[in-house]
């Protein structure tokens, strides 16, 4: 397992730091050639109260958007009913 940490930290007082941390598996991707690609394995949504929507790219927002899709699909039916109401609040599109 591999971690990737990405992050953003400022000298100013009203800056904050923000760590978006995933767990990576490396698997092997088949084919003629010996290779391997790493798959993400811990999935959780992304703070939505620190995404500032109006500075997104459209390709961003589609990752994002599409990254929490992820995140339900992955969850649905394996938490109890206020874990998946908050699981569906927590992943909303934007």
């Amino acid at each position: 397992m591999t971690g990737f940490h990405e992050g953003y930290l400022s000298a100013f007082p009203e800056s904050f730091f923000g760590r978006l941390e995933a767990g990576h598996g490396r698997k092997d991707v088949g084919g003629d050639r010996k290779m391997m690609t790493f798959e993400t394995v811990t999935l959780a949504p992304i703070d939505l109260a620190c995404v500032e929507p109006s500075l997104l790219t459209a390709e961003e927002r589609t990752w994002l958007n599409d990254y929490h899709a992820r995140v339900r699909k992955t969850h649905q039916g394996k938490v109890d009913a206020e874990t998946g109401a908050w699981i569906e609040q927590a992943t909303r599109a934007i």
